[in-house]
């Protein structure tokens, strides 16, 4: 799993938000595999991004734009989630065990499982 400096992150978010503005020199985000353990990324646009199989656990997404991001098999376990914006993200398989999803946003479709032999929480779409 690869390491991301919080200075790293900055300058991939300010590429992936000129990408999202459509903006000639932006780059959308692929953070595939990476550990971003407590990273913060609260406010942060997430949106669209190529998140999968990140570790975000301890991280704090509070009021992070994550519509429409590829989490799957993100580990979001104890991470601050308060206020995110969850709708149409791919959270099939994301481990979110004590995560915060105090007033997050969910899209219609998701299907929580909750594990009970291992106390995981699951998403499931």
């Amino acid at each position: 799993m690869k390491t991301i400096t919080q200075e790293d992150l900055n300058n991939k978010l300010e590429l992936h938000k000129k990408w999202l503005n459509d903006k000639k020199d932006g780059v959308k985000l692929c953070l595939k595999g990476a550990d971003l353990t407590y990273s913060i990324l609260n406010g942060a646009n997430l949106r669209g991004a190529d998140l999968r199989g990140v570790d975000f656990m301890d991280a704090d997404l509070h009021k992070a734009d994550l519509r429409g991001a590829d989490l799957r098999d993100a580990d979001l376990r104890n991470s601050y989630l308060v206020n995110a914006d969850l709708r149409d993200a791919d959270l099939r398989g994301a481990k979110l065990r004590l995560g915060n999803l105090v007033h997050a946003y969910l899209s219609d479709d998701i299907f929580i499982q909750i594990d009970l032999r291992s106390d995981n929480l699951v998403i499931n779409k």
